[in-house]
């Protein structure tokens, strides 16, 4: 009699709980992991045709060099390549047609009128007509010598071009259109500069080689008897053959062809700064750039006299001309008079073209994180006006985050956020200093960032109030630097680390789980999830060769690298829109179908273009970041084509006896096919309780037996997770 009331007690138990467990199946469905095949109806990319819109005005000059004879001044950009000026600086056109790159790192007017630049990859353009046309100018140099940026260009006592290039000095010969070596290669590496003296000697500063020496017909010798520091920046050599050097440790003179130096600091202060330019005037006069500004000596620097209290952070490129001077720093273009030092801007017509990352927002701004700040377009990129974030100088790392009408900016040291469309930034949460690697939006709405710590650790936190405050996210973080991290499905996140692996971190009220990916060893830059389990993310070149585009159709588990069609495989940001996918690369655009196993060029209007960043605004166009010219735009908007929605497949199956169950419990499990599965339990709340089984399933299936005995009284979740479907069901705990 008893055992029957027992019998008949755990029944209803049993009922009850199943009945409770009916209401939640809405709430169960939205956590179970989705998973499934990718439709194999693929749809072909839509023709997109895209237009370069306008920059804003700004820029990042590194070098500023006057054309005396002409009055003309070209500035050599960081990216954008070279601005000229016809008005001493108060405005500036573009002088690319020809050039093959737009990263300059090198000027020099010839003594015979010819412009020569030189790029961050090894090759010098030539201009004869004041800029206005350039032709590769490489015929001559060695391809060994062609392995970095040509930033010192000089002339000879015959007012001949020479160059370093790599590590060898050349002479350019006009009538040929060659170059030619002439001494053998320089001792060290890094030259910065180079400078030539009446009798035909040729002297090189290098960074961290001091400076070396080559008289006519000899070859390189160092000259660092009494040199303050061999980390040598700048060069300068006055009428009379007086040498200047500028390094950490402030400046240094020779008056005896470089025998011996002595220290000129007089004025700099304590402590000197890093002295990155050195200019001798007409008359003699001495102007340096460092660190805390502009300094002058009439006194061949015996004395320095700072010169400019009112000028902006000093920079890097420089020039003086015609009583004026010119200041590039990071952000923009100042000048003045050297009568007068009260600095004004003077960028007008020059713009900042690199868009490392562009985010929208649902009332359709426009942000972009460009090379020198921070910028924000209200008529869909036609115009843009500088975002003033006070507090972040550099853009860097700069990642923004658009939720809604709130953009979040992080970067190495501070973050803020704006409520108001970008007018206003307030600090957002507690600890300054902290190094914000990236930012990730949750399913749950929540926002993740990633904090770097060293090159070793790192730690996430967690906002819940829309960026107000942050809270650790409980995520064990003691391994490589988070250089990537992207929400997924389901409370699934990926992260890519620096030193090439790949985790997945499975979020489910609070309790975390890590996977290390089979993705390891490549260099991930950036991811996009499609729904249904299906994710993608993107690659650079690496020691290993693993770069370009992987696709996972089970929510991150298993990988396959799908890089048929891309030209380039350097894979720099993704887009999914809808059933497409857009693949930004630094050769251009490829797009395609989630489901496609090859990729087709879809950026027609900028076909070649190195591209930075992509999003998708509120009026349907697409936009472009780029690496040196800055954004682009559809110009028509792009309808999405809706991804199909998810059905499960039933040829994955699972059955539990006895059901309910109170010890041993007999599962079979079934894949449709052998491969690998994995069977997970969690509470009808979502919670993640334990991992069954993981391996591999024959094509019979498996039978496997699972005791329950201390789990305690409740329905439970259990889902089979196989390569390519899923199934769910539920299993009553009743002891």
């Amino acid at each position: 009699m008893h055992q029957e009331k027992r019998t008949a007690g755990n029944d209803m138990i049993a009922r009850t709980i199943m009945h409770r467990y009916s209401m939640l199946l809405p709430i169960l469905a939205a956590l179970s992991i989705p998973c499934g095949q990718l439709n194999a109806q693929q749809i072909a990319p839509p023709p997109i045709v895209w237009e370069q819109k306008p920059g804003p005005v700004g820029g990042w000059p590194l070098m500023i060099v006057p054309d005396n004879d002409t009055g003309i001044i070209y500035a050599g950009m960081r990216s954008g390549g070279i601005y000229r000026s016809l008005d001493s600086g108060r405005s500036w056109t573009p002088a690319n047609v020809g050039l093959p790159r737009l990263d300059i790192r090198g000027i020099h007017v010839s003594g015979r009128g010819d412009i020569f630049a030189g790029d961050a990859a090894g090759g010098i353009s030539r201009s004869t007509d004041a800029g206005a046309h350039w032709s590769e100018a490489g015929t001559g140099i060695d391809p060994i010598d062609r392995v970095g940026e040509v930033a010192v260009l000089g002339e000879d006592r015959n007012n001949q071009t020479v160059a370093i290039i790599g590590r060898q000095l050349y002479r350019f010969d006009a009538a040929a259109g060659a170059w030619s070596a002439i001494v053998g290669r320089v001792p060290g590496f890094s030259a910065t500069a180079l400078v030539t003296d009446t009798a035909g000697t040729f002297y090189v500063s290098t960074f961290g080689s001091g400076i070396l020496r080559s008289r006519p017909g000899g070859g390189w010798v160092a000259i660092d008897s009494g040199l303050s520091d061999p980390t040598v920046a700048s060069l300068a050599i006055d009428r009379q053959g007086r040498l200047y050097a500028g390094s950490y440790s402030g400046i240094s003179r020779s008056d005896n062809h470089g025998d011996t130096w002595d220290t000129a600091n007089a004025g700099l202060g304590t402590t000197v700064p890093y002295i990155a330019h050195i200019q001798i005037l007409a008359d003699g006069e001495l102007i340096i750039n460092n660190s805390n500004g502009l300094y002058r000596s009439n006194d061949r620097g015996d004395h320095w006299v700072r010169m400019n209290i009112t000028a902006p952070v000093a920079g890097e490129g420089f020039a003086v001309a015609a009583g004026d001077v010119m200041l590039g720093t990071t952000r923009t273009l100042s000048r003045c008079r050297l009568t007068d030092p009260v600095w004004a801007g003077s960028d007008a017509g020059m713009h900042a073209w690199r868009a490392g990352s562009i985010v929208t927002t649902q009332s359709g701004l426009l942000f972009a994180s460009v090379e020198n700040g921070y910028l924000v377009s209200r008529d869909h990129g036609d115009t843009w006006d500088t975002v003033n974030v006070a507090g972040a100088h550099l853009p860097g790392r700069m990642l923004p985050l658009s939720e809604g009408e709130i953009v979040v900016v992080g970067s190495d040291s501070v973050r803020f956020r704006s409520t108001d469309g970008g007018t206003t930034w307030l600090p957002t949460g507690a600890g300054d200093g902290e190094k914000v690697a990236q930012f990730a939006t949750l399913p749950d709405s929540s926002i993740i960032k990633v904090i770097s710590f060293d090159f070793v650790t790192f730690q996430f936190q967690r906002s819940t109030d829309r960026g107000e405050s942050w809270s650790p996210a409980g995520i064990d973080s003691t391994h490589d630097l988070a250089a990537f991290c992207m929400a997924v499905d389901a409370g699934t996140m990926l992260v890519a680390g620096h030193q090439r692996n790949v985790f997945r971190y499975t979020i489910n009220n609070g309790i975390v789980r890590r996977d290390t990916l089979a993705l390891s060893g490549a260099y991930v830059t950036c991811g996009a999830a499609a729904g249904n389990g299906v994710v993608f993310l993107g690659a650079r070149l690496n020691d290993r060769g693993r770069a370009g585009l992987f696709r996972s159709s089970d929510n991150g588990r298993t990988w396959a690298q799908v890089n048929t069609g891309l030209a380039d495989t350097n894979v720099a940001a993704l887009l999914v829109d809808g059933r497409m996918l857009h693949i930004a690369t630094g050769s251009g655009l490829w797009c395609g179908d989630i489901a496609a196993d090859s990729w087709s060029r879809c950026d027609s209007g900028m076909a070649g273009t190195p591209l930075t960043a992509l999003a998708k605004g509120a009026d349907g166009h697409l936009y472009a970041g780029t690496e040196e010219r800055g954004v682009f735009r559809t110009v028509d908007a792009v309808s999405a084509v809706p991804a199909e929605a998810h059905t499960t497949n039933t040829t994955a199956w699972m059955t539990a006896t006895p059901n309910p169950a109170d010890a041993d419990v007999r599962l079979t499990i079934g894949a449709g096919h052998q491969g690998q599965a994995r069977v997970e339990v969690y509470t009808v709340d979502g919670r993640f309780v334990a991992t069954v089984f993981e391996g591999h399933v024959p094509d019979t299936g498996l039978r496997l037996v699972w005791n329950v005995a201390r789990l305690p009284r409740s329905a439970y979740l259990l889902h089979l997770e196989t390569e390519t479907h899923c199934e769910t069901t539920t299993i009553v705990v009743n002891r």
